[in-house]
């Protein structure tokens, strides 16, 4: 077995990258280069392999850019930069979902009626004159206005 495929094996069962932090993933970046030096011999080394040791998130933040980072100070400091944007960004939307959540919860709720209010013990004007029992309801022969006012009658001779 290779170091690299023994790291990717070891990294998979012990360590589980996209919960490390900025801080957490330097501290075992410091450990690695500790125990292997030999896998990071230059800055630029260094640099590529701690890149791939953070979040994607946030990686792709600290790579973005005109010019990469050539230092591991470089690429620390724009990790935790990138990390802590990244979290206020995640706070401001998730208060957002919530805010908006509760105001459709607040939309929604039934909204209180005033007391003596009662729709059933109140009458309207249509039913101030109406016999007891018979409540709103309305003569079926009234007619509600003439609906077929541009419709010709189909008994009638067309010119």
């Amino acid at each position: 077995m290779l170091w690299d495929e023994f790291l990717w094996e070891f990294n998979r069962k012990y360590y589980n990258l996209e919960a490390l932090t900025v801080v957490e993933a330097c501290r075992r970046f410091d450990q690695l280069t500790r125990l292997c030096p030999q896998l990071v011999p230059t800055e630029e080394e260094k640099v590529r392999r701690m890149v791939n040791m953070l979040r994607g998130d946030i990686a792709t933040v600290v790579e973005s850019g005109e010019y990469p980072p050539n230092t591991v100070a470089d690429l620390v400091n724009r990790a935790i930069r990138a990390e802590h944007n990244i979290a206020k960004s995640r706070e401001e939307r998730a208060k957002m979902w919530e805010d908006k959540k509760k105001q459709r919860e607040k939309a929604q709720a039934p909204t209180k009626q005033s007391p003596g209010a009662n729709p059933q013990t109140q009458g309207s004007r249509s039913d101030q004159g109406s016999k007891p029992g018979q409540g709103n309801q309305q003569n079926p022969n009234k007619r509600k206005g003439n609906r077929n006012q541009n419709q010709r009658n189909p008994q009638q001779k067309q010119d």
